[in-house]
């Protein structure tokens, strides 16, 4: 394997795509605080490497130090409900280590915030395949059925802040992945079929459209340099893979091979790994 020059993490040998995503967030960044920290330090930087079924997704920071801010994201997907024991082939080490959660996404919390019935696969029933209004135990008897393993590695190591901020990114993912393979299922009757060549297309059409969304953006913000500096944008060298990754799956169509670490081909729940180290 190569390492990747950006993160400094081992790059996956498989043919695939590769998608390196900036995000500015000085937007999100009250401006008293904006006015303390270096502009690079309110870059997030995604590099991803989607080679389905494996699919591999790191954040770093611009200002802090890829050795001591990294979050990684590394998926395999599966035609099982869970049940394999090292679907990511770590070494006895890791293995050790490994803190092992079931996200089962027919089982979100309606009393969260931003939960939405439409994106629920207890409720939603697909009209293409008639398959949905998931009930518990689904995972037993569903055909075909498909599980996203993933392993978080996230590293905070500054001293004081550590722990905290690394239960924060777990928790944070946690929450992503269930919702995001949930919403992945509800949406079945859009990707249900599609073949890679429809998916390359729908890719290059999202392409495009974020480039001009950005391209306004930029012309607005150079109207209003008040406004440039707190600018919220995600610039993408390609859009294969979406800014989420899911740790849950199953309910899995014929198609959606290539639909990136976000889950399209999965549909609702499995077992995940999550690491903090």
């Amino acid at each position: 394997m190569g390492v990747a020059e950006r993160s400094g993490v081992e790059v996956p040998r498989a043919k695939g795509q590769y998608t390196l995503k900036i995000y500015h967030l000085a937007s999100h960044i009250p401006w008293a605080v904006q006015k303390m920290l270096p502009a690079d330090a309110m870059v997030l930087v995604e590099e991803a490497w989607n080679a389905y079924p494996h699919c591999k997704t790191v954040l770093t920071n611009g200002y802090l130090s890829k050795d001591k801010f990294r979050i990684i994201v590394e998926s395999m997907h599966l035609p099982d409900n869970g049940s394999t024991e090292n679907a990511l082939n770590l070494s006895k080490d890791l293995l050790k280590k490994r803190k092992v959660e079931t996200l089962d996404v027919a089982a979100l919390n309606k009393e969260e915030e931003g939960y939405k019935a439409e994106n629920d696969p207890r409720v939603f029933l697909s009209t293409k395949t008639g398959r949905g209004k998931l009930v518990k135990g689904w995972e037993t008897s569903a055909k075909p059925v498909m599980c996203c393993y993933k392993l978080v590695t996230a590293d905070f190591k500054y001293w004081g802040l550590q722990g905290k901020i690394e239960g924060t990114i777990e928790s944070k993912n946690r929450l992503l992945f269930q919702r995001s393979l949930a919403h992945a299922f509800c949406l079945i009757d859009e990707w249900h079929g599609l073949t890679m060549a429809d998916i390359r297309r729908l890719e290059e059409q999202s392409k495009a459209e974020l480039n001009s969304a950005l391209n306004k953006e930029g012309a607005d913000e150079s109207k209003t340099p008040e406004k440039a500096e707190g600018a919220s944008s995600a610039n993408a060298a390609a859009t294969a893979e979406p800014a989420t990754q899911a740790s849950a799956a199953s309910g899995a169509g014929e198609s959606g091979a290539g639909a990136g670490d976000a889950g399209a081909g999965a549909g609702a729940a499995g077992s995940g790994s999550a690491q903090n180290s």
